[in-house]
């Protein structure tokens, strides 16, 4: 007979959430509805935040934005970054999936081996609690087999070599960013890096000309129930040539934006209401809430969006539980990544 479970994920009752290296959030943890991430980054001068208290009135008072940080990781090399921390904690946000981190590459300053300070993972855990979330593994597993796979020599000729070779990667990942972590994954291998321990939430960018949102979705919380790992929602705003911003256009590293180009709109905000109705603990897009200057500064029509939904979830609360009574099993070291 078939069973259906017509509750949320409850994490406290997966038999590892004793023995995981890091706890893990609940709903409770997210004042039980889904929350919004919002704000990447602070101005910096002479190695120290500048204008962060007035961008948190800004993204979470005075626009609504979300209460979920996702800072990028040379914040944290900053001088005064745990002053910001502190900040934090007493106005009840979120640190989450803290990212920059590349193994083995780039400028280790702004985007590459960029590894967080000795003893910080501690400071934030002691300061934030349960809200310290992670520090990104974020589109690792897409890197490892566009990158480091091909580097393996001789390579396998078997799953089991292959997996083997995969886990020794992240296994040496994890160490480096002190084992707190959440995977943003960027192909289907979600499932090898929460089995672990280490991870508290398991999500992916959507559009972006990656997997498909629905199968992305369905893998995803399929990984998070079956590890007891609650799922986050992200929206892109790059499509597979370009960018959306408002208020400026023209190219950097390799992408053309504007207002024009990038995700649609449309789709943004119907990906952002579907990750809602999937029961993501969290969502938001990644930049290009804010246009203007000084005393004009307002929300752009992306910030509109996700302000919007925030204030939807807000007055709602929960959609309900989602129905997904189709299950699709595979060998576990199939390595199933779908087309793009």
């Amino acid at each position: 007979m078939a069973t259906i479970y017509p509750h949320l994920l409850d994490p406290t009752i997966h038999p590892d959430y004793q023995r995981r290296h890091v706890r893990v959030p609940t709903w409770e943890t997210f004042r039980n509805r889904m929350q919004f991430i919002t704000l990447r980054n602070f101005g910096t001068k002479d190695g120290r935040l500048v204008g962060w208290r007035e961008a948190l009135d800004e993204y979470v008072d005075r626009f609504g934005l979300g209460n979920v940080l996702w800072l990028l990781l040379p914040t944290i090399h900053t001088e005064n970054f745990l002053e910001l921390v502190e900040e934090v904690a007493n106005r009840d946000l979120y640190l989450f999936d803290i990212s920059g981190h590349v193994p083995g590459s780039g400028d280790p300053t702004k985007w590459g081996h960029i590894m967080p300070p000795d003893g910080m993972v501690g400071e934030l855990t002691r300061i934030l609690g349960d809200r310290f979330l992670s520090i990104d593994n974020g589109e690792q597993d897409g890197r490892y087999i566009g990158g480091y796979a091909q580097q393996q020599c001789p390579s396998p000729d078997d799953r089991f070599a292959h997996y083997l070779n995969f886990q020794r990667h992240f296994e040496r990942m994890g160490d480096d960013l002190d084992n707190h972590l959440s995977t943003l994954v960027s192909l289907s291998f979600g499932h090898y890096q929460i089995r672990e321990g280490n991870h508290t939430l398991i999500g992916a960018e959507t559009a972006q000309a990656l997997p498909n949102s629905q199968i992305y979705y369905a893998f995803i919380r399929g990984a998070g129930r079956q590890y007891g790992i609650p799922w986050f929602g992200n929206v892109s705003v790059f499509n597979r040539w370009s960018l959306k911003e408002y208020g400026s256009e023209g190219e950097a590293q390799g992408y053309t934006y504007g207002p024009g180009l990038g995700t649609s709109l449309s789709l943004m905000k119907r990906l952002m209401y579907t990750h809602y109705l999937y029961n993501c603990v969290a969502a938001g897009f990644e930049s290009g809430w804010i246009i203007g200057d000084g005393d004009e500064r307002q929300l752009s029509p992306i910030g509109q969006i996700q302000a919007g939904a925030a204030r939807f979830v807000k007055e709602h609360g929960q959609p309900g539980v989602m129905h997904a009574p189709v299950a699709l099993m595979l060998d576990h070291f199939a390595g199933w990544a779908v087309p793009r």
